[in-house]
């Protein structure tokens, strides 16, 4: 009887150490679906940051747009009489109030705005140049081979 004792006594031993086996899989499988599950969680966070990102990008570029469309409301394109250079001039009126000034009619198309700025060339030539983008108009004055070629 003793045997007995001892072969059930070593085949419970053995069924607790096949439990045992089957708690440690099962804790290395919860243990890999965790990490996986942690994995996929923290490739969703940056996304949604790169997501929340973007968004940001373009309420920042539609602001701008907006901002643009309400200042460019506030010139209107004009010709000068003499050198019939045309430009984008601040209509009389405008708000808020600034000094009379013409903005580049490239720079406008770009949704930018850069002042013209009368330059004196050589020989008495006037020209209007844009800082910004180059843009050039001969206004009045003798053409020299520096402003030959500019725009009107």
């Amino acid at each position: 009887m003793a045997n007995v004792m001892g072969g059930i006594s070593a085949f419970t031993g053995l069924i607790g150490m096949a439990r045992g086996l089957k708690d440690i899989n099962d804790a290395v499988v919860r243990n890999e679906a965790i990490y996986e599950l942690t994995g996929k969680l923290l490739d969703a966070q940056q996304e949604y940051a790169e997501q929340i990102e973007k968004v940001r990008a373009l309420e920042a570029k539609l602001a701008s747009y907006e901002n643009w469309e309400s200042e460019k409301e506030r010139y209107e394109l004009t010709e000068d009489e003499y050198s019939k250079v045309i430009t984008y001039s601040l209509k009389e009126g405008a708000q808020p109030s600034e000094p009379s000034h013409s903005i580049c009619p490239d720079c406008y198309q770009q949704r930018k705005k850069s002042i013209i700025q009368p330059e004196r060339r050589v020989g008495g030539t006037e020209t209007l140049v844009c800082r910004v983008c180059g843009w050039e108009a001969f206004k009045s004055g003798f053409a020299t081979s520096r402003n030959a070629n500019s725009r009107r």
